[in-house]
């Protein structure tokens, strides 16, 4: 359901970003009752061969990360806006956290290479298909988990070949978090 497009010029190791997303999918779905499978994150280094960031018309290397999620109320809504920064928060200080950098000292400055420039939660999903179910809006996760539990379990419970672990851990995670099932 969430797409994470996470972009980075200072170098992240594979641990770090393993890390890194294992940390923002725990906080997206302590946010919100997204189940773990359905967030998907992407890493993207600006080697300086296939990418370019300008800012202010100028070439720079800088770190972002944009959140794309599923729409909910209008974002002059002070709810969700206090939602929305919440998680912005949080995450620009998983990053720091993970980089043992400061975010107290020139936090998003373009003069600071490991610091997140920026962090963006754009609600522009307005419908999508994944594993196979079509996303319910935003605010309908559990409606949608009792109407597709039989389709989890069926796919589940199938034998080899045809198993399928995804499922498996899903129906694991809805019948431990409460707010899923």
């Amino acid at each position: 359901m969430p797409f994470y497009d996470i972009h980075h010029h200072f170098p992240l190791d594979q641990t770090q970003r393993g890390e890194i997303a294992s940390r923002i999918t725990a906080l997206h779905c302590t946010h919100f009752t997204t189940p773990s499978l359905f967030l998907n994150i992407r890493f993207t280094q600006d080697d300086a061969k296939n990418i370019s960031t300008y800012v202010g018309g100028e070439r720079v290397g800088i770190n972002y990360i944009h959140a794309h999620i599923r729409p909910r109320k209008t974002p002059a809504d002070s709810e969700v806006r206090e939602l929305y920064n919440s998680l912005i928060i949080q995450i620009a200080a998983i990053w720091q956290d993970i980089l043992g950098y400061s975010a107290y000292r020139e936090t998003g400055s373009l003069e600071t290479p490991m610091n997140p420039h920026s962090v963006f939660v754009l609600d522009d999903i307005a419908a999508g298909y994944e594993q196979g179910f079509l996303l319910p809006e935003a605010g309908g996760d559990k409606r949608w988990i009792e109407e597709n539990m039989r389709e989890f379990e069926r796919r589940a419970n199938a034998e080899a070949p045809c198993e399928d672990h995804d499922m498996q851990r899903l129906v694991k995670e809805i019948h431990a978090r409460e707010d899923l099932s």
